[in-house]
């Protein structure tokens, strides 16, 4: 059985961001997958400090709520990044994940994590332009990349300038779900 994680860097719980990746959550399920859900607002999780430590030792030294995650990270078929973009780029809570998966490197910048993850992100934002964002998506890839991702897929909704614009989206909601079912299946 597949197991699929998602991490919420938007601090509004059932809005457009959260609404999408409980999409993806749900068509992950629906193809038998375990499915997780963090919300990153809700957890406590210290910037990276430069300290390179987890080059030379392999681990974060930084014990927070970041500690069982990259256990959760290393056995993951999938994981999903959802994040409102905030002046231009993603959340602080989302960055500050993203930050911290410098542990995952050795010094060579290879992956610690095993190649073949499928990895899916969710990008909500207030203007209605489609690719306005793409710098601040595009910026998170080559992140991605190091990893050798079997597969990385997004889903952008722009023009959220609600809580509920998520929701009144059947198109958008259907994206979502099938970025879920490939994150399951493959």
């Amino acid at each position: 059985m597949a197991t699929v994680i998602a991490f919420v860097g938007s601090p509004r719980k059932g809005g457009n961001t959260d609404t999408l990746v409980k999409a993806v959550l749900e068509g992950a399920a629906a193809q038998g997958a375990e499915t997780r859900l963090h919300y990153l607002n809700d957890l406590s999780i210290r910037g990276c400090q430069g300290c390179d430590t987890c080059k030379r030792e392999g681990a974060c030294v930084i014990q927070d709520d970041m500690t069982p995650l990259y256990d959760e990270i290393f056995h993951a078929d999938g994981i999903v990044i959802g994040s409102p973009i905030y002046a231009c780029y993603f959340s602080a809570q989302t960055k500050l994940l993203i930050d911290r998966w410098y542990a995952l490197f050795d010094d060579n910048l290879v992956s610690r994590v095993s190649a073949g993850k499928r990895f899916g992100l969710v990008v909500t934002y207030g203007d209605a332009g489609e690719d306005v964002y793409n710098g601040a998506i595009n910026s998170l890839v080559p992140i991605i990349q190091l990893m050798a991702p079997a597969f990385l897929d997004t889903v952008v909704l722009p023009g959220t300038t609600d809580k509920d614009s998520a929701t009144r989206n059947p198109e958008a909601l259907r994206r979502a779900r099938l970025l879920g079912e490939r994150l399951a299946s493959g």
